[in-house]
């Protein structure tokens, strides 16, 4: 579990990303995994490539968008923050030590057209044939 005020953005010196059919692909170039986001993965990587947020903000954010209340899919959004963060793909910053920008109405422009809630899903491939072959 992450401390509330603790915050997370996309660690950019490592990682190279791409939205490919709606959905985004990772490369991590320090280790050469490929990764895959599904759709509500997908929409809290692109909040945190704008903003820096706690797992509570991500929550909020991503319950606006399926019309869910944050609670209901905290423990989603927390599994799927530690899983990028071991991945190396988010850094963690705490309240205080970077600017902050302000979660209110964060992902507000992506409030059009969410299919149903699924969990957000971040698979990891070995090689980019495994990724294309997924058929992701």
């Amino acid at each position: 579990m992450t401390p509330s005020d603790e915050r997370f953005a996309v660690e950019t010196t490592n990682s190279a990303w791409r939205v490919v059919g709606g959905e985004v692909v990772i490369i991590n170039a320090e280790t050469t995994y490929y990764y895959s986001l599904n759709e509500s993965g997908s929409r809290v990587w692109k909040l945190l490539l704008e903003h820096e947020l706690s797992v509570e903000e991500i929550a909020t954010s991503l319950g606006r968008v399926y019309a869910l209340p944050g609670a209901s899919i905290r423990s989603d959004v927390s599994k799927l923050v530690e899983q990028l963060c071991t991945e190396q793909l988010l850094v963690r910053s705490s309240a205080g030590e970077r600017e902050l920008t302000q979660a209110n109405g964060v992902g507000s422009e992506d409030l059009a057209a969410a299919g149903p809630y699924v969990a957000p899903d971040l698979v990891k491939y070995d090689t980019l044939e495994e990724l294309v072959v997924s058929g992701e």
